[in-house]
This record gives C-alpha cells, sequence and structure tokens, in this order.
C-alpha cells in the first residue's frame, strides 16, 4: 500500500518537494498521488510547466511547487466564491 495515494487518505509522513529536484509523472504519482491524467491537464491548461527529454516529461520541484501554490488559491477562492 501506497501511504501517499489520494485513494487512502493517509499520510504517514511529511512530503518534501526539493525546488532544485527534477521529476517525472511516476515520480509525482509516487510522491503527490496524482494521476497522469491529472498532471496532462495541468500540462495543456499551461498551469503546469515542464519540458521534454524524448519521450518522457519532466517537472522541476520549483515548477511543481508554484503548480500546488496556484491550485490553492484557485481552492480558495472557490470555497469563498467570487475570490472576494
Amino acid at each position: 500500500m501506497n501511504p501517499h495515494r489520494s485513494g487512502d487518505n493517509v499520510v504517514t509522513q511529511a512530503l518534501k518537494i526539493d525546488p532544485t529536484g527534477i521529476y517525472d509523472d511516476d515520480l509525482l504519482f509516487g510522491v503527490l498521488g496524482v494521476s497522469g491524467s491529472v498532471l496532462a491537464n495541468a500540462r495543456r491548461e499551461g498551469s503546469l510547466r515542464f519540458v521534454r527529454k524524448g519521450r518522457r516529461v519532466l517537472y522541476l520541484g520549483e515548477w511543481i511547487l508554484a503548480w500546488l501554490e496556484a491550485e490553492s488559491g484557485k481552492e480558495d477562492r472557490n470555497e469563498h466564491g467570487r475570490g472576494e
């Protein structure tokens, strides 16, 4: 069992993303529990920066953190109406 999977609703330790680290889809799934389709949608929308190297899609840690912070802001605005 992966304790970080979103379906388990269990986190046994704090998650830390190194801003200078390099991540791929598999690593993000393992660390954050987000599916490939969520990542693909974020890339298509332009909300998650990435670079392709051959067939691999890579992300810098700072790009992931910026994406998570932006997503957090969207959730806050949705909870409070129009963000007012």
